[in-house]
């Protein structure tokens, strides 16, 4: 058997990042189910989804180095 060691718990989600605001708004019963907004839906039969917004990679990890 494998051991393995969970270092940290980490979540993004239409409602936000990390667990715990995923687990408030669950247990509140909110949906994050919404007008889709990030892109054109109009040749779309389906409008509505889960999507990130307001989140900005850069915030939780450097800009990657160019190889030499």
């Amino acid at each position: 058997m494998t051991r393995i060691v969970i270092t940290g718990m980490g979540i993004l989600s239409p409602y936000g990042v990390g667990p715990d605001i995923l687990w408030e708004n669950v247990l509140a019963g909110q949906t994050a189910v919404k007008t889709l907004t990030g892109f054109e839906t109009e040749h779309l039969q389906c409008r509505i989804g889960g999507q990130l917004t307001n989140f900005s990679p850069v915030i939780y990890q450097s800009p990657s180095r160019p190889q030499d």
